[in-house]
């Protein structure tokens, strides 16, 4: 399950409420996710892999090894 949706259920089994001001926080500030980059040596990001950007479901996750990998061999031609 996405990220969005675990959250949902945890704050029902403890009985938690947000307050006006987690109410405020959340809707000034999206949700942080996790990214990765590339930055060549003049400080260009030349990849980048949000997660859950496109997808909720892909909230929290991470590229493969071997997503890394392609992306440099695409940066060294």
């Amino acid at each position: 399950m996405n990220g969005f949706q675990a959250e949902e259920i945890l704050n029902g089994a403890d009985d938690f409420q947000h307050t006006e001001i987690d109410r405020e926080m959340i809707s000034a500030h999206s949700p942080q996710l996790p990214g990765h980059f590339l930055i060549d040596s003049a400080g260009i990001i030349r990849w980048a892999y949000i997660g859950g950007f496109e997808d909720p479901n892909e909230w929290a996750t991470f590229p493969k090894d071997s997503d890394f990998l392609t992306a440099v061999q695409a940066l060294l031609h």
